[in-house]
Protein backbone atom coordinates (compact mmCIF):
# COMPACT_ATOMS: atom_id res chain seq x y z
CA UNK A 1 0.00 0.00 0.00
CA UNK A 2 3.00 2.07 0.48
CA UNK A 3 3.96 1.97 -3.26
CA UNK A 4 0.66 2.39 -3.73
CA UNK A 5 0.02 5.42 -2.40
CA UNK A 6 3.11 6.92 -3.99
CA UNK A 7 2.00 6.25 -7.21
CA UNK A 8 -1.37 7.30 -6.77
CA UNK A 9 -0.18 10.89 -5.13
CA UNK A 10 1.41 12.17 -8.15
CA UNK A 11 3.37 14.06 -5.79
CA UNK A 12 0.41 16.61 -5.37
CA UNK A 13 0.16 16.66 -1.57
CA UNK A 14 3.42 18.35 -1.63
CA UNK A 15 3.24 20.51 -3.88
CA UNK A 16 0.05 21.86 -2.44
CA UNK A 17 2.13 22.51 0.71
CA UNK A 18 4.93 24.77 -1.06
CA UNK A 19 2.16 26.39 -3.03
CA UNK A 20 -0.48 26.66 -0.33
CA UNK A 21 2.30 28.14 2.28
CA UNK A 22 3.46 30.50 -0.25
CA UNK A 23 0.74 31.94 -1.03
CA UNK A 24 0.44 31.20 -4.83
CA UNK A 25 -2.86 29.19 -4.53
CA UNK A 26 -5.89 29.85 -1.92
CA UNK A 27 -7.25 26.76 -0.10
CA UNK A 28 -10.50 25.97 -2.27
CA UNK A 29 -8.16 25.59 -5.69
CA UNK A 30 -6.47 22.69 -3.14
CA UNK A 31 -9.44 21.14 -1.86
CA UNK A 32 -10.48 21.50 -5.76
CA UNK A 33 -7.45 19.46 -6.80
CA UNK A 34 -6.97 16.70 -4.16
CA UNK A 35 -11.16 16.11 -4.64
CA UNK A 36 -9.92 15.04 -8.32
CA UNK A 37 -6.86 13.35 -7.43
CA UNK A 38 -8.99 11.13 -5.25
CA UNK A 39 -11.56 10.69 -7.79
CA UNK A 40 -9.13 9.49 -10.28
CA UNK A 41 -7.02 7.52 -8.14
CA UNK A 42 -10.61 5.57 -7.02
CA UNK A 43 -11.19 4.66 -10.81
CA UNK A 44 -7.64 3.43 -11.12
CA UNK A 45 -8.02 1.18 -7.99
CA UNK A 46 -11.58 0.20 -9.22
CA UNK A 47 -10.01 -0.87 -12.56
CA UNK A 48 -7.10 -2.65 -10.95
CA UNK A 49 -9.93 -4.63 -8.66
CA UNK A 50 -12.02 -5.26 -11.77
CA UNK A 51 -8.54 -6.57 -13.55
CA UNK A 52 -8.14 -8.66 -10.54
CA UNK A 53 -10.93 -10.42 -9.99
CA UNK A 54 -11.46 -11.41 -13.55
CA UNK A 55 -7.92 -12.95 -13.91
CA UNK A 56 -8.26 -16.76 -12.72
CA UNK A 57 -3.98 -16.91 -12.31
CA UNK A 58 -3.94 -13.72 -10.10
CA UNK A 59 -1.38 -12.65 -12.26
CA UNK A 60 -1.95 -8.40 -11.11
CA UNK A 61 -0.59 -10.40 -7.50
CA UNK A 62 1.15 -13.50 -6.53
CA UNK A 63 -0.86 -15.97 -5.15
CA UNK A 64 0.58 -15.90 -1.56
CA UNK A 65 -2.86 -15.75 0.44
CA UNK A 66 -4.73 -18.38 1.62
CA UNK A 67 -7.78 -16.53 1.13
CA UNK A 68 -8.44 -13.85 -1.59
CA UNK A 69 -10.60 -11.53 0.20
CA UNK A 70 -7.62 -9.39 1.71
CA UNK A 71 -6.53 -8.49 -1.58
CA UNK A 72 -9.88 -6.63 -2.03
CA UNK A 73 -8.86 -4.40 0.90
CA UNK A 74 -5.67 -3.09 -0.37
CA UNK A 75 -7.30 -0.99 -3.28
CA UNK A 76 -9.46 0.76 -0.39
CA UNK A 77 -6.92 1.11 1.97
CA UNK A 78 -4.62 2.63 -0.37
CA UNK A 79 -7.43 5.35 -1.09
CA UNK A 80 -7.99 6.19 2.55
CA UNK A 81 -4.22 6.66 3.00
CA UNK A 82 -3.95 9.29 0.16
CA UNK A 83 -6.98 10.99 1.36
CA UNK A 84 -4.85 11.36 4.94
CA UNK A 85 -1.97 12.27 3.11
CA UNK A 86 -3.81 15.03 1.57
CA UNK A 87 -5.75 16.38 4.57
CA UNK A 88 -2.10 16.32 6.51
CA UNK A 89 -0.22 18.35 3.28
CA UNK A 90 -3.16 21.21 4.14
CA UNK A 91 -2.57 20.80 8.00
CA UNK A 92 0.65 21.47 7.57
CA UNK A 93 0.18 24.11 4.98
CA UNK A 94 -1.51 25.72 7.82
CA UNK A 95 1.28 25.31 10.03
CA UNK A 96 -1.01 22.88 12.05
CA UNK A 97 2.10 20.37 12.57
CA UNK A 98 1.49 19.60 16.38
CA UNK A 99 -2.44 18.85 15.57
CA UNK A 100 -1.32 16.73 12.70
CA UNK A 101 1.18 15.05 14.78
CA UNK A 102 -0.96 13.95 17.46
CA UNK A 103 -3.71 12.40 15.20
CA UNK A 104 -0.43 10.25 13.53
CA UNK A 105 0.54 9.53 16.93
CA UNK A 106 -2.75 8.38 18.19
CA UNK A 107 -3.21 6.62 14.67
CA UNK A 108 0.54 4.45 15.36
CA UNK A 109 -0.45 3.59 18.96
CA UNK A 110 -3.83 2.02 17.80
CA UNK A 111 -2.35 0.44 15.42
CA UNK A 112 0.50 -1.03 17.72
CA UNK A 113 -2.14 -2.36 19.83
CA UNK A 114 -4.48 -3.73 16.94
CA UNK A 115 -1.03 -5.63 15.57
CA UNK A 116 -0.45 -6.81 19.51
CA UNK A 117 -3.91 -8.20 19.95
CA UNK A 118 -3.15 -10.10 15.91
CA UNK A 119 0.13 -11.11 17.77
CA UNK A 120 -1.60 -13.06 20.70
CA UNK A 121 -4.30 -14.47 19.08
CA UNK A 122 -2.18 -15.85 15.98
CA UNK A 123 -3.56 -19.04 16.37
CA UNK A 124 -7.18 -17.50 15.80
CA UNK A 125 -6.51 -15.59 12.96
CA UNK A 126 -4.44 -18.01 11.05
CA UNK A 127 -5.26 -18.46 7.49
CA UNK A 128 -6.43 -14.55 7.15
CA UNK A 129 -4.19 -12.72 9.54
CA UNK A 130 -2.62 -10.39 6.72
CA UNK A 131 -6.46 -9.58 5.86
CA UNK A 132 -7.25 -8.93 9.84
CA UNK A 133 -4.07 -6.76 9.49
CA UNK A 134 -5.23 -4.70 5.99
CA UNK A 135 -8.55 -4.38 7.87
CA UNK A 136 -7.68 -2.86 11.31
CA UNK A 137 -5.00 -0.56 9.35
CA UNK A 138 -7.72 0.74 6.82
CA UNK A 139 -10.19 1.39 10.06
CA UNK A 140 -7.68 3.43 12.05
CA UNK A 141 -6.54 5.03 8.36
CA UNK A 142 -10.64 6.59 8.33
CA UNK A 143 -10.62 7.75 11.82
CA UNK A 144 -8.03 9.64 10.84
CA UNK A 145 -9.60 11.03 7.89
CA UNK A 146 -12.22 11.79 9.99
CA UNK A 147 -10.61 13.83 12.30
CA UNK A 148 -8.80 15.30 10.32
CA UNK A 149 -11.87 16.37 7.97
CA UNK A 150 -13.93 17.45 11.43
CA UNK A 151 -10.95 19.04 13.40
CA UNK A 152 -10.56 22.15 12.01
CA UNK A 153 -7.15 23.97 12.00
CA UNK A 154 -7.39 26.61 15.17
CA UNK A 155 -6.04 29.18 12.83
CA UNK A 156 -5.33 29.07 9.37
CA UNK A 157 -2.49 31.13 7.86
CA UNK A 158 -3.37 30.79 4.32
CA UNK A 159 -3.55 33.84 2.42
CA UNK A 160 -6.05 34.19 -0.31
CA UNK A 161 -3.79 35.06 -3.33
CA UNK A 162 -5.09 38.10 -5.62
CA UNK A 163 -4.44 35.65 -8.58
CA UNK A 164 -4.10 32.17 -8.01
CA UNK A 165 -1.69 29.89 -9.93
CA UNK A 166 -3.59 27.41 -12.95
CA UNK A 167 -3.10 23.86 -12.07
CA UNK A 168 -0.25 23.77 -15.04
CA UNK A 169 2.21 24.95 -12.91
CA UNK A 170 1.33 22.59 -9.72
CA UNK A 171 1.21 20.10 -11.96
CA UNK A 172 4.92 20.88 -13.04
CA UNK A 173 6.17 21.09 -9.57
CA UNK A 174 4.35 18.00 -8.27
CA UNK A 175 5.30 15.80 -11.56
CA UNK A 176 8.85 16.39 -10.89
CA UNK A 177 8.66 15.71 -6.94
CA UNK A 178 6.45 13.08 -7.64
CA UNK A 179 9.40 11.85 -10.11
CA UNK A 180 12.15 12.55 -7.28
CA UNK A 181 10.22 10.41 -4.77
CA UNK A 182 9.58 7.17 -7.00
CA UNK A 183 12.94 7.48 -7.72
CA UNK A 184 14.52 7.40 -4.24
CA UNK A 185 11.65 4.77 -3.32
CA UNK A 186 13.25 2.68 -6.19
CA UNK A 187 16.86 3.77 -4.96
CA UNK A 188 15.88 1.91 -1.41
CA UNK A 189 14.51 -1.40 -2.71
CA UNK A 190 16.90 -1.90 -6.04
CA UNK A 191 19.99 -3.59 -3.92
CA UNK A 192 16.96 -6.20 -2.27
CA UNK A 193 15.60 -7.12 -5.80
CA UNK A 194 19.26 -7.51 -6.82
CA UNK A 195 19.96 -9.63 -3.75
CA UNK A 196 17.71 -11.76 -5.21
CA UNK A 197 18.17 -11.91 -8.65
CA UNK A 198 21.25 -13.16 -7.70
CA UNK A 199 20.04 -15.63 -5.41
CA UNK A 200 21.24 -14.89 -2.45
CA UNK A 201 20.41 -16.67 0.78
CA UNK A 202 17.70 -16.14 2.81
CA UNK A 203 19.84 -15.57 5.84
CA UNK A 204 22.04 -13.09 4.74
CA UNK A 205 19.03 -10.97 2.94
CA UNK A 206 17.15 -11.00 6.14
CA UNK A 207 20.44 -9.83 7.93
CA UNK A 208 20.54 -7.15 5.49
CA UNK A 209 16.81 -6.11 5.39
CA UNK A 210 17.14 -6.14 9.16
CA UNK A 211 20.10 -3.60 8.73
CA UNK A 212 18.85 -1.39 6.56
CA UNK A 213 15.32 -0.98 8.60
CA UNK A 214 17.25 -0.20 11.84
CA UNK A 215 19.99 1.73 10.18
CA UNK A 216 17.34 4.16 8.75
CA UNK A 217 16.15 5.19 12.11
CA UNK A 218 18.62 7.58 12.15
CA UNK A 219 16.78 9.90 9.97
CA UNK A 220 13.72 10.26 12.11
CA UNK A 221 14.68 13.69 12.94
CA UNK A 222 16.10 14.79 9.77
CA UNK A 223 12.62 13.90 8.41
CA UNK A 224 10.65 15.52 11.09
CA UNK A 225 12.30 19.08 10.74
CA UNK A 226 12.65 18.54 6.97
CA UNK A 227 8.74 18.15 6.92
CA UNK A 228 8.45 21.35 9.31
CA UNK A 229 11.30 23.47 7.49
CA UNK A 230 9.56 22.80 4.20
CA UNK A 231 6.76 24.71 4.55
CA UNK A 232 8.39 27.72 7.22
CA UNK A 233 10.96 28.24 3.68
CA UNK A 234 7.78 27.94 1.25
CA UNK A 235 6.25 30.99 3.60
CA UNK A 236 8.81 33.24 4.00
CA UNK A 237 10.37 35.25 1.78
CA UNK A 238 13.82 36.29 3.09
CA UNK A 239 15.70 34.24 1.27
CA UNK A 240 19.08 35.28 2.26
CA UNK A 241 18.22 34.81 5.93
CA UNK A 242 16.64 30.67 4.91
CA UNK A 243 19.98 30.53 3.10
CA UNK A 244 21.71 31.21 6.74
CA UNK A 245 19.75 29.18 8.31
CA UNK A 246 19.80 26.11 6.54
CA UNK A 247 23.45 26.51 6.87
CA UNK A 248 23.02 26.21 10.64
CA UNK A 249 20.41 23.59 10.42
CA UNK A 250 22.59 21.71 8.36
CA UNK A 251 25.67 21.87 10.69
CA UNK A 252 23.22 20.94 13.33
CA UNK A 253 22.26 18.11 11.45
CA UNK A 254 26.20 16.88 11.30
CA UNK A 255 26.37 16.82 15.23
CA UNK A 256 23.46 14.66 15.65
CA UNK A 257 24.22 12.04 13.22
CA UNK A 258 27.38 11.71 14.27
CA UNK A 259 26.72 11.35 17.80
CA UNK A 260 23.34 9.05 17.23
CA UNK A 261 25.33 7.21 14.90
CA UNK A 262 28.57 6.52 17.06
CA UNK A 263 25.59 5.51 20.34
CA UNK A 264 23.52 3.88 17.40
CA UNK A 265 26.47 1.30 16.40
CA UNK A 266 27.45 0.61 19.95
CA UNK A 267 23.32 -0.19 20.85
CA UNK A 268 22.91 -1.93 17.96
CA UNK A 269 25.94 -4.19 18.71
CA UNK A 270 24.36 -4.80 22.34
CA UNK A 271 20.60 -4.76 21.82
CA UNK A 272 20.57 -6.58 18.41
CA UNK A 273 21.59 -10.26 20.17
CA UNK A 274 19.44 -9.75 22.78
CA UNK A 275 16.11 -8.29 20.98
CA UNK A 276 16.46 -10.20 17.39
CA UNK A 277 18.99 -13.57 19.36
CA UNK A 278 22.02 -14.12 18.11
CA UNK A 279 21.58 -15.36 14.49
CA UNK A 280 21.18 -12.07 13.80
CA UNK A 281 24.45 -10.83 15.68
CA UNK A 282 25.92 -9.63 12.28
CA UNK A 283 23.91 -7.16 12.10
CA UNK A 284 25.45 -4.87 14.14
CA UNK A 285 28.60 -5.05 11.73
CA UNK A 286 26.35 -4.26 8.75
CA UNK A 287 24.63 -1.61 10.73
CA UNK A 288 28.13 -0.06 11.09
CA UNK A 289 28.69 -0.15 7.56
CA UNK A 290 25.78 1.24 6.45
CA UNK A 291 25.86 3.99 8.73
CA UNK A 292 28.63 5.26 6.28
CA UNK A 293 25.87 6.24 3.94
CA UNK A 294 22.78 6.93 6.03
CA UNK A 295 24.31 9.58 8.07
CA UNK A 296 25.33 11.96 5.31
CA UNK A 297 22.14 11.68 3.47
CA UNK A 298 20.38 12.82 6.70
CA UNK A 299 22.42 15.59 6.47
CA UNK A 300 21.16 17.04 3.18
CA UNK A 301 17.48 16.44 3.92
CA UNK A 302 17.18 20.29 5.17
CA UNK A 303 18.91 20.88 2.39
CA UNK A 304 16.77 19.34 -0.42
CA UNK A 305 13.54 21.02 2.20
CA UNK A 306 15.56 24.51 0.98
CA UNK A 307 15.47 24.03 -2.68
CA UNK A 308 12.15 22.12 -2.91
CA UNK A 309 10.98 25.33 -0.60
CA UNK A 310 12.21 27.72 -3.03
CA UNK A 311 10.55 25.92 -6.24
CA UNK A 312 13.82 24.66 -7.09
CA UNK A 313 12.78 20.60 -6.72
CA UNK A 314 14.93 19.94 -10.01
CA UNK A 315 17.90 19.69 -8.43
CA UNK A 316 16.39 17.51 -5.90
CA UNK A 317 15.50 15.22 -9.04
CA UNK A 318 19.29 15.31 -10.27
CA UNK A 319 20.39 13.93 -7.09
CA UNK A 320 18.32 11.20 -6.92
CA UNK A 321 18.63 10.29 -10.70
CA UNK A 322 22.32 10.56 -9.66
CA UNK A 323 22.25 8.02 -6.36
CA UNK A 324 19.96 5.96 -8.42
CA UNK A 325 22.48 4.76 -10.96
CA UNK A 326 25.39 4.55 -8.57
CA UNK A 327 23.56 2.68 -6.58
CA UNK A 328 22.47 0.10 -9.10
CA UNK A 329 26.01 0.49 -10.88
CA UNK A 330 27.46 -0.87 -7.88
CA UNK A 331 24.85 -3.66 -7.19
CA UNK A 332 25.73 -5.25 -10.43
CA UNK A 333 29.57 -4.44 -9.81
CA UNK A 334 29.72 -5.86 -6.08
CA UNK A 335 26.64 -8.03 -5.43
CA UNK A 336 27.59 -11.22 -6.85
CA UNK A 337 30.98 -11.33 -5.75
CA UNK A 338 30.20 -9.69 -2.24
CA UNK A 339 26.85 -10.19 -1.37
CA UNK A 340 25.03 -8.36 1.10
CA UNK A 341 28.22 -6.64 1.66
CA UNK A 342 28.46 -5.40 -2.20
CA UNK A 343 25.37 -4.19 -1.49
CA UNK A 344 25.92 -2.43 1.41
CA UNK A 345 28.75 -0.67 -0.15
CA UNK A 346 26.87 0.27 -3.20
CA UNK A 347 24.23 1.76 -0.87
CA UNK A 348 27.01 3.65 0.82
CA UNK A 349 28.30 4.93 -3.05
CA UNK A 350 24.42 5.44 -3.72
CA UNK A 351 24.06 7.85 -0.71
CA UNK A 352 27.40 9.99 -0.76
CA UNK A 353 26.84 10.94 -4.20
CA UNK A 354 23.36 12.01 -3.77
CA UNK A 355 24.80 14.24 -0.66
CA UNK A 356 28.35 15.65 -2.66
CA UNK A 357 25.95 16.52 -5.71
CA UNK A 358 23.27 18.84 -3.31
CA UNK A 359 26.02 19.43 -1.10
CA UNK A 360 27.93 21.41 -3.95
CA UNK A 361 25.13 23.04 -5.16
CA UNK A 362 24.73 24.39 -1.82
CA UNK A 363 27.70 25.80 -0.41
CA UNK A 364 28.41 26.99 -4.16
CA UNK A 365 25.06 28.85 -4.40
CA UNK A 366 25.91 32.87 -5.63
CA UNK A 367 23.83 34.95 -3.97
CA UNK A 368 22.84 36.58 -7.64
CA UNK A 369 20.99 33.50 -7.44
CA UNK A 370 19.28 34.06 -5.02
CA UNK A 371 18.31 37.34 -5.41
CA UNK A 372 16.99 36.03 -8.63
CA UNK A 373 14.76 33.77 -6.94
CA UNK A 374 13.21 36.46 -4.25
CA UNK A 375 12.48 38.74 -7.00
Amino acid sequence: TQFSTLLLSLGLPGALVYFLASGKIGLPDAQRWIKRLLFMAALVLIVFTGLYAVSNNRWILPDTLLVPWPVFLIPLHSLILLAVQCQHALWQAQNQFKRSAYIQGLGAILLLCFSTILYLGSTWFSGALLGYLLLGQTAIALLQWWMLRTLPPSVSTIESPVVSLGFRAVWRYSALAFATNLIQFLNYKVDVWFLRYYECHNYDLGIYTLSVSLTQLLWLLPQALQSILFRDIAHRKDIENLYRETRRWTGILVLYVSIAGVLGAFLAKALVPVLFGEAYAEVSKMIGVLLLGIAPFGVIMIISAYFSGTGRVYINFISAIIGFIVGVLGDIAWIPEYGIGGAAAASVASYWSTALFVLLVFFFEKKATRSAIQS
